[in-house]
């Protein structure tokens, strides 16, 4: 597979104890707790963010992404990164064009 097998630390930090045995079982397998009908898109834009902090960082990002996801977004890609040791920054692996040759744009 792409991943390496979960260290006790990385299972620790999911709260094992609070996932359901789905949850569970998907962590072991594919080392996160919510993948298939459970999966809910997100993109993390910053780490753990202090509570007072919370409601400015929220209209911040509001006011930058509210009129961008108003709009449909075209996916005519798929790139996938691999992080190399926990930390590191994500590279580029392979980048895969989707859809028809003649449809597509190149820059």
């Amino acid at each position: 597979g792409f991943r390496a097998p979960l260290t006790e630390a990385e299972i620790e930090r999911r709260s094992p104890d609070s996932l359901k045995p789905d949850e569970f079982r998907n962590l072991c397998q594919w080392g996160y707790p919510y993948v298939f009908e459970t999966f809910r898109f997100h993109m993390t834009l910053s780490g753990r963010v202090a509570s007072q902090e919370s409601p400015r960082l929220r209209a911040a990002i509001d006011s930058l992404f509210t009129e961008v996801l108003l709009r449909p977004v075209l996916v005519d890609a798929l790139t996938l990164f691999v992080e190399t040791e926990p930390g590191a920054p994500f590279m580029v692996l392979s980048h895969h064009a989707l859809g028809r040759r003649s449809a597509r744009k190149t820059a």
